[in-house]
């Protein structure tokens, strides 16, 4: 299919950098732009790993759960997501959905066991790293 996604957020990107730019005044205004600009590219180059990446995260997040030594009631909720089938693998939405309830979970044993939880600290780092979309765009500040 043409133009592909990455095409179509590059040529934005470019228009907005060659015909909108120039026209932009106020250092706020141009901090603003450029942090889009920034956003834009991150996308282009990135948007067709996120849900490989979901993927692998959920999978990640489900097997660190379930080493999870917690109260029954959450121990309840994480056998209940973990016996729930994968959602289709080419549903982005279905499959973003099961990464928050499973990311919800995490953030629950980590709240009972604390943060040295048996695995969680690799699996962050290993998060961290494997993340596709990373800028270093801040928020403008007003002058």
């Amino acid at each position: 299919m043409f133009p592909t996604v990455g095409q179509q957020l590059r040529e934005t990107r470019r228009i907005l950098a060659d015909v909108v730019a120039p026209e932009v005044s106020g250092d706020y205004a141009v901090a603003a732009l450029d942090d889009v600009l920034a956003t834009l590219q991150v996308l282009e180059t990135a948007w067709d790993q996120i849900l490989p990446f979901l993927q692998w995260d959920n999978g990640q997040i489900a097997a660190l759960l379930d080493h999870s030594a917690v109260d029954a009631d959450l121990a309840d909720r994480i056998a209940a997501a973990r016996a729930t089938n994968p959602p289709d693998p080419l549903d982005f939405v279905a499959v973003h959905g099961r990464n928050l309830e499973l990311r919800g979970l995490l953030a629950e044993v980590i709240g009972h066991l604390g943060p040295d939880a048996p695995g969680v600290t690799a699996y962050l780092r290993q998060r961290i790293s494997r993340y596709p979309m990373t800028a270093t765009s801040s928020l403008p500040q007003r002058g």
